[in-house]
């Protein structure tokens, strides 16, 4: 008898457990459901809003084809002048003349005498190389 109830302590232990782990598992299914479901109506809302904003602009686009406007239009009249994008010529000059003084001062300047000279450099020979896989296209 004693046996009896031990093996049923134990089946109605396994059972609870596995009562507590489905409980657990739909639980988590449906907070995953809730939120999809949440994604879903945001992207929903999302898609009618741009559907809505395009043909907004293709109203304007075909209003703006039908009734063109005339130069002497005050809409004309209320348009900025083009910018002018890029450098002026005035700092462009300013800019070369600065190069050519620091060019000119960099190429009196003498490397120290412990740096590796051009002949030691030029003499230098390729030990080993490692080629890069085909997966891999930048190295950071």
């Amino acid at each position: 008898m004693r046996e009896n109830l031990v093996k049923t302590r134990k089946e109605l232990s396994h059972a609870l457990y596995q009562h507590d782990a489905a409980c657990h598992v739909i639980a988590t299914l449906k907070k995953e459901n809730d939120e999809l479901k949440e994604r879903l109506l945001n992207s929903d809302n999302r898609c009618q809003e741009l559907e809505q904003r395009q043909q907004q602009l293709q109203l304007q686009a075909q209003a703006m084809r039908e009734q063109p406007q005339a130069i002497d239009s005050p809409m004309h009249e209320e348009c900025e002048e083009p910018q002018v994008v890029g450098l002026s010529d005035e700092l462009k000059k300013q800019m070369e003349n600065n190069a050519e003084s620091l060019i000119s001062t960099r190429k009196q300047t003498k490397a120290p005498s412990e740096y590796t000279s051009k002949k030691e450099v030029a003499a230098f020979k390729l030990q080993a190389s490692q080629k890069m896989p085909a997966d891999i296209q930048t190295v950071d």
